[in-house]
């Protein structure tokens, strides 16, 4: 003990400690989530023709395996996991599952099974939907800068897109509505 009667600290000073992020933890990787449901897309797509109109008369989790038994032995073993069946079965008898479009019924089917049931149907369809917009952005340019050399003598970067001298300004021709002033 130390002379002072105090205790010995538990932790040292030097002892490094993370940080832990705001908010609720995620359950799900949304990147994950999209890219299975593209997936999911592609395969209920090869199989639609086959065995679509017995999934969306499927009532039970067995409906939905003889369904899945006629596109082959391989699809059966694909959703063969725990749950996953059941939430066919509740995405089909969804409400908002579309009545007559093919195409729009795998991606609603994909988008919502994606998830494998961590978060719910509606939830995976959000996180596929917010993923694509992303993707669809891409990257762009939030500022541009330009290095100008004036009649004045000034040579340098510009200021508001003018020059910083004379305040000359730069001509419409050089910027572009994607670049914003400083």
């Amino acid at each position: 003990m130390p002379k002072n009667g105090s205790k010995s600290p538990q932790k040292g000073l030097d002892t490094f400690f993370q940080k832990r992020p705001v908010g609720r933890p995620y359950r799900v990787r949304a990147s994950e989530v999209a890219g299975r449901s593209y997936n999911l897309r592609l395969q209920f797509g090869q199989i639609w023709n086959i065995a679509g109109e017995d999934l969306i008369r499927a009532q039970a989790e067995e409906d939905v395996l003889k369904a899945l038994d006629s596109a082959g032995q391989y699809w059966r073993n694909e959703f063969d996991r725990p749950g996953i069946r059941s939430l066919i079965v509740k995405i089909l008898r969804d409400p908002k599952f579309p009545k007559k479009r093919p195409q729009q019924q795998i991606n609603f089917l994909a988008d919502s099974l994606a998830a494998w049931g961590s978060v719910s149907p509606r939830r995976s369809r959000d996180i596929c939907e917010q993923e694509r917009r992303k993707e669809k952005l891409g990257h762009h340019i939030i500022r541009c800068e330009f290095y100008i050399e004036c009649s004045c003598g000034y040579q340098g970067p510009a200021l508001n897109n003018s020059c910083r001298n004379c305040g000359t300004k730069i001509p419409d021709y050089f910027e572009s509505p994607y670049f914003e002033s400083e």
